[in-house]
């Protein structure tokens, strides 16, 4: 594919973002921890990259669990207060 025009670099800008919303949206989430609560796992001002397909899919939030499976011995679980 070349790219010749403007309008291709902006359907090109388009799709990579909205891949970008998507993966965010059903695969992954990072996350940073302030403090030293999970010492020693993770440390103070860690960056923690979360795998949101390891427990099943989800497509919408608060809907159905596809391929769902629970938390095992050893799994850290993640939860963000509201």
């Amino acid at each position: 594919m070349k790219i010749k025009t403007w309008s291709d670099y902006l359907y090109l800008i388009f799709f990579v973002v909205l891949l970008a919303v998507i993966l965010r949206w059903t695969t992954i989430s990072f996350y940073y921890f302030p403090t030293d609560s999970m010492v020693p796992s993770i440390y103070p001002k860690d960056y923690v990259v979360v795998n949101k397909l390891a427990y099943g899919l989800r497509l919408t939030p608060g809907r159905a669990v596809y391929f769902e499976q629970a938390a095992g011995a050893g799994d850290m679980v993640l939860f963000t207060l509201p």
